[in-house]
C-alpha cells in the first residue's frame, strides 16, 4: 500500500493525515493526540429530527447508544480496529474541492416519488471542540439510474453545481474512536438535500453527493459500520473507486435516507374527494333544505 502524508502547519501543530492507496479510498485516519486549530462554530445547535416520510434508510450511523459526547452519555458512531476511517473525504461541493460519495439504494415494486436526500457528515474541529451548530453550507446531488462507475449509467435528477442544501443540523451523534469516545471535534451533522419531485420506477438508483462547509477542516463522511459497495469519485483525476478503509481494506457503506412517498400516495396533505353516493347524499340533503325553505316561505 501506498501512502502519502498531508501535514498542515498550524499554530497548534494540527496535521491532517489522508491515506491514499491503491486500493484504499482518501479519508480522514484516526491519529492521537487528537487536536486541531481550527475555528469553531458557535456553540450548540439544533438537532436533526428523522423525518416521517421515510422511504429507505441505508443502515444506522450510530454504533453505541451512550458513551460520548460532552457527559458521556450520547450516542457514538465509533471507529474500531483494524478500520482507520474516521470519515471519508467528501468535499465536492463547491470550486476546487476534490471529492465525491456514492451509494446505492433499491426501489421496489409500485415506484417511489423522492424530494429529499438527507446524508451525514462533519467538519473536524480544532480541540476540544463541542460545538454542535452544523458548519455546512452547501450540498449537491445527483441520483443515477445505475452505478456511476458502469458505462450506460444515466443521472436521472440533480447535477454538481447547484446547491440542493435545504436544512442542516446536529444529528444527535459524534464520530469517534474506540480510544476516545468523549473527543468532541466531530459533530456528526444531518445535511437535507431538496430536489423536484422525481418518479422513480422499481429498480437499483445511486445517490451521488458531495458537501461544503464553512470551516478550514475538510468535509468527511463517516461510513456506517457494515460493509458495502460505495464508490468515491476524485474530481481531479476524474476517475471513480470503490470506498475502501484505509486500514481494514473493507469496502464500506454509507448512511443515507431516502424521502418522498409511494409512486401512488401524495407528498402532501391528502384532501378527501367525495365518493358518488357521498355526493349523492350531500346533494339530497341540499334538496331538502331547500324543500323545506320553499316550504317555510309558502305559509307565511
Amino acid at each position: 500500500m501506498k501512502t502519502i502524508t498531508l501535514a498542515r502547519a498550524c499554530a497548534a501543530g494540527f496535521a491532517l493525515s489522508l491515506a491514499v492507496a491503491q486500493a484504499a479510498s482518501v479519508g480522514e485516519v484516526s491519529t492521537a493526540p487528537e487536536a486541531g486549530a481550527v475555528v469553531n462554530p458557535a456553540g450548540a445547535g439544533p438537532v436533526y429530527r428523522a423525518p416521517a416520510a421515510v422511504l429507505y434508510t441505508n443502515g444506522s450511523l450510530q454504533t453505541a447508544a451512550t458513551g460520548g459526547g460532552p457527559a458521556g452519555t450520547s450516542p457514538v458512531s465509533v471507529l474500531t480496529a483494524p478500520d482507520t476511517t474516521l470519515g471519508a473525504a467528501c468535499n465536492g461541493a463547491a470550486a476546487g474541492t476534490t471529492f465525491r460519495l456514492a451509494d446505492d439504494f433499491t426501489v421496489p415494486a409500485g415506484g417511489w416519488r423522492v424530494n429529499k436526500v438527507t446524508v451525514f457528515g462533519y467538519q473536524t474541529q480544532g480541540a476540544p471542540g463541542g460545538a454542535t451548530t452544523s458548519s455546512f453550507t452547501a450540498g449537491v446531488l445527483r441520483i443515477w439510474n445505475g452505478a456511476p462507475n458502469v458505462a450506460g449509467s444515466t443521472v436521472v435528477v440533480g447535477d454538481t453545481t447547484t446547491n440542493l442544501q435545504t436544512a442542516t443540523s446536529f444529528s444527535g451523534v459524534w464520530r469517534v474512536s474506540s480510544t476516545t469516545l468523549t473527543n468532541l471535534q466531530r459533530p456528526v451533522m444531518a445535511v437535507e438535500l431538496s430536489i423536484p419531485q422525481t418518479l422513480l420506477a422499481p429498480g437499483t438508483y445511486w445517490i451521488e453527493y458531495g458537501l461544503t462547509g464553512s470551516l478550514s477542516a475538510a468535509a468527511f463522511c463517516p461510513p456506517i459500520a457494515a460493509n458495502g459497495n460505495a464508490l468515491q469519485f476524485n474530481v481531479g483525476a476524474s476517475t471513480w473507486a470503490a470506498l475502501t478503509d484505509g486500514g481494514s481494506m473493507r469496502v464500506l457503506d454509507l448512511p443515507f435516507i431516502v424521502e418522498g412517498d409511494l409512486a401512488g400516495g401524495s407528498l402532501g396533505p391528502s384532501v378527501p374527494v367525495p365518493t358518488l353516493s357521498a355526493a349523492g347524499l350531500l346533494l339530497a340533503a341540499l334538496v331538502m333544505l331547500l324543500g323545506g325553505l320553499l316550504a317555510a316561505r309558502r305559509a307565511h
